[in-house]
């Protein structure tokens, strides 16, 4: 038993060197360059190229990600739904289940920020569509997948649900400090 836990520990300990021998030899990660990509965002967007703009975004998105920075991931996020909004049908709708997946997968303190945008969102719908709202029964026992289905409950419902999980870590979201460049 003994010969076997001094084998193992020596067997990390050579493994150990070797990782650290390995990361040594590998160059250190370059920053992204968020500059230079949101103003080749912007040069797209002003020749009418969307699909061209999103697709350094999502680059961004992917980036900011990757290293966890909060403000370029909520900014990629508003510009993708705003670009989606130009070029596809239906981008309403598709901007909303884009946002409820960013949801369930994001972690604090990107989670509220994107709970407040989804409940924003479904308010938004509401008041769009309010003329449609009004001579609309309540569904039962019906699936309610899509929203232009909902009634006016389950959409204010929605709404609220989404305002107060975006406060509901109260504690943490007094601990932020917001950044002095932050506008």
């Amino acid at each position: 038993m003994k010969l076997t836990v001094i084998i193992l520990l020596a067997l990390l300990t050579l493994f150990g060197s070797f990782l650290n021998k390995q990361a040594k030899l590998q160059p250190p990660m370059k920053n992204f360059d968020y500059t230079a990509s949101w103003q080749k965002e912007e040069e797209f967007e002003k020749q009418g190229l969307p699909e061209s703009a999103l697709n350094v975004i999502n680059g961004i998105y992917t980036n900011a990600k990757t290293e966890n920075n909060i403000q370029q991931q909520v900014k990629a996020v508003i510009y993708i739904l705003k670009l989606t909004d130009y070029k596809e049908e239906n981008s309403f709708v598709k901007n909303l289940n884009r946002l409820e997946n960013e949801t369930r997968s994001a972690v604090f303190p990107l989670k509220p920020i994107l709970h407040s945008m989804l409940a924003e969102a479904y308010w938004r719908y509401y008041q769009s569509n309010r003329y449609s709202y009004g001579q609309r029964t309540r569904t039962v026992d019906f699936k309610n997948d899509d929203i232009s289905t909902w009634s006016l409950e389950k959409i204010v419902e929605e709404t609220i649900k989404n305002y107060q999980l975006s406060l509901a870590d109260e504690d943490q979201l007094k601990s932020i400090k917001v950044p002095s460049n932050f506008v």
